[in-house]
C-alpha cells in the first residue's frame, strides 16, 4: 500500500533501522520566517555496522533517486558513519542520508598537519514523496579554526543581512566556548553548500560544552521572535526539552535563499 501521509515515512525509516546498533539519535528545531520545525530527527550508524545489502535495501525502500544513490555508493567505503534523516514541514517532508568522513579527516590532519577545509559530509535529500526532488550537499570542515576567523566566516555568510540572528548566534558561541575546557579541537566548524542552489550556511558542533537546551531557553525564545514565531505555542515544547544537550547549531541561507536557524540536540540524553 502506498504511503500518503508524512508520519508514516518517518516509522518507515524507524522501522528500516530497527536492531541496528545506533551511535547517536539527533533532534532539533529549525526556524525558518514564521514557522517553527519541530518534525527533525538524525540517527547515526556505524558504517562497519551495516552491510552493503542492508545498506542497499534501505535506499530502496526509501527510494532514494538514482543520482544520490550512485553517488553514495562511490564514496560508502570511505565513510565513517551513515546518518538517515526526516524532516516534515507545511509542505510535505524530505530524507537524508550523510556520509560522514571524520576518521579520514582526523588521519590526513594528524599526517600532514594540514588545516586546510576537508569534505566532512556528502549529503543526499530528497522528497519523501517525489524523489525527482533532491539536493546534494557538502559540508566542509575547517580544522583548527580559530574563534576569530569562525566569526568572520559567519558574518561573510550573513552579509550584513538578519543582524539580529547573527548576535544570538555570537551569543551562544561565546556561551559555548566559555564552557569548553579543552584547548585542542574544542569544537567542530563545518560550512555547507547545495549543487546549484543559493544554499550558503554553517554548521558548529559544541556537544563539548555540554549545555543543556534550558540553559539556552533565553537564546531560543529571542531567536524565534527574531523570525516572527509565537513563542506562546511552544511553551510546554521547550521545557520538556530542557534537560536534553545541546549538540550544535546551524544557521544562513537555504537552497531557497531562506533565513534559517537550527538548534540540535541529543535525544537519549538527560542531565
Amino acid at each position: 500500500m502506498k504511503i500518503s501521509d508524512p508520519s508514516q515515512k518517518a516509522d518507515l525509516l524507524f522501522c528500516l533501522l530497527d536492531d541496528l546498533p545506533l551511535e547517536g539519535y539527533e533532534a532539533s528545531l529549525k526556524m525558518i520566517c514564521q514557522s517553527f520545525l519541530i518534525a527533525r530527527f538524525l540517527i547515526g550508524v556505524k558504517t562497519n555496522n551495516m552491510s552493503k545489502t542492508r545498506f542497499e535495501n534501505i535506499c530502496k525502500r526509501l527510494e532514494m533517486p538514482d543520482t544520490c544513490h550512485v553517488q553514495c555508493n562511490e564514496k560508502l567505503t570511505e565513510s565513517n558513519m551513515i546518518l538517515f534523516g526526516f524532516e516534515e514541514d507545511n509542505k510535505g517532508c524530505i530524507y537524508k542520508i550523510y556520509l560522514e568522513f571524520n576518521e579520514k579527516n582526523r588521519s590526513i590532519v594528524r599526517q600532514t598537519n594540514s588545516h586546510s577545509p576537508l569534505i566532512q559530509y556528502s549529503g543526499y535529500k530528497w522528497d519523501a514523496f517525489d524523489n525527482q526532488n533532491f539536493l546534494i550537499t557538502t559540508y566542509k570542515w575547517f580544522p583548527c579554526i580559530s574563534t576569530s576567523e569562525m566569526y568572520e566566516r559567519i558574518e561573510q555568510i550573513y552579509a550584513k543581512k538578519d543582524q539580529t540572528q547573527l548576535l544570538l548566534i555570537k551569543e551562544l558561541i561565546q556561551l559555548g566556548i566559555s564552557r569548553i575546557n579543552e584547548s585542542f579541537d574544542p569544537y567542530i566548524y563545518l560550512e555547507a553548500t547545495d549543487m546549484n542552489s543559493l544554499r550558503k550556511s554553517f554548521d558548529l558542533n559544541l556537544y563539548k560544552a555540554k549545555l543543556t537546551m534550558g540553559e539556552l531557553e533565553q537564546n531560543v525564545l529571542k531567536s524565534m521572535r527574531a523570525f516572527e514565531i509565537d513563542t506562546r505555542k511552544f511553551t510546554v515544547f521547550l521545557w520538556k526539552l530542557r534537560n536534553k544537550v545541546f549538540g550544535h547549531l546551524s544557521g544562513g541561507y537555504s537552497s531557497f535563499g531562506d533565513n534559517f536557524l537550527s538548534y540540535y540536540y541529543d535525544v537519549f540524553s538527560d542531565q
